[in-house]
């Protein structure tokens, strides 16, 4: 096992990348923003009529600026989208004829700078078996008595690192949750964590447009690693009881799901929200 900055990647031979592809963002990021068009031009149809009366002769053609304003907005927004298809940093997973490379920096925090390593090398040899495992997680809902669902996909590594090793990459991983925006520069910094490392099993988050998928993925590694049938994990976290409030709120923390550890901690105490984030970073 090695861990590297991004700035210091080794060149090797690449098989296959799993990244979000250009198409499925540009698809995505094309409808939003015409959807933000469409509001600023309704808003601007709407409320001219309304204040057009009481507006001097020379400003009744204002209606159409905010609709240009609108256009130009839509340019930019999707140039900067269309830009962010192509950078270097547009990556997940790398399959080599050796190894595997394991970017567990979000791609929404690769403007960050990176005092720290952000990228994991696993020798094939490192690495037991491979599988598919979907999560579902029943959580509190917006109202006392509601429930909300939440599914997510992993590619799950069992690898059998030394202790030294285990240390290390856990060591990685808490840095870089824990890097903060004033470690950051006052940059925003994202609460995106695809990798966990938790009892020996690497969790590697799939999300929508993340391409090849899991089982796709799986079909290149078999040939490398021993793979084993997909799993499904249900977790219950709208049932928990006060006593257990803190130890799933800092397992979530170690995980790297801050959301859901406010969330949670809004849900069984009456946080506010700056309340809550004092708590969770209190006990974390």
């Amino acid at each position: 096992m090695k861990l590297y900055k991004t700035s210091g990647l080794p060149t090797l031979p690449v098989e296959a990348v799993v990244k979000k592809q250009p198409l499925i963002r540009l698809v995505t990021g094309f409808f939003l923003l015409a959807v933000l068009l469409l509001l600023v031009g309704a808003i601007a149809v709407l409320c001219l009529p309304m204040f057009s009366e009481w507006l001097p002769s020379e400003l009744k053609g204002w209606g159409r600026y905010p609709l240009i304003a609108g256009v130009l907005l839509f340019t930019v927004l999707f140039a900067v989208i269309l830009r962010s298809f192509f950078r270097a940093s547009n990556w997940l997973l790398k399959v080599t004829p050796d190894s595997l490379l394991i970017k567990f920096r979000s791609d929404y925090n690769a403007q960050l700078p990176e005092p720290h390593p952000t990228v994991l090398e696993l020798n094939y040899s490192e690495i037991d078996w491979a599988r598919y495992a979907r999560e579902w997680v029943r959580q509190p809902g917006l109202s006392s008595s509601s429930s909300a669902y939440y599914r997510a996909h992993y590619l799950e590594l069992k690898l059998n690192l030394d202790n030294q090793a285990k240390e290390a990459l856990s060591e990685a991983l808490k840095k870089e949750i824990n890097f903060s925006s004033r470690d950051a520069g006052g940059k925003t910094v994202f609460n995106h964590y695809p990798v966990r490392f938790e009892n020996s099993i690497l969790r590697v988050q799939w999300w929508a447009g993340l391409r090849p998928r899991i089982t796709s993925l799986l079909e290149i590694l078999k040939f490398k690693v021993p793979t084993e049938f997909p799993v499904e994990i249900e977790k219950d976290l709208s049932q928990i009881t006060p006593g257990e409030v803190e130890k799933t709120v800092q397992e979530l923390v170690s995980k790297g799901d801050k959301l859901r550890a406010l969330s949670l901690a809004r849900r069984h105490f009456g946080f506010s929200l700056a309340e809550a984030k004092e708590w969770v970073e209190s006990i974390s």
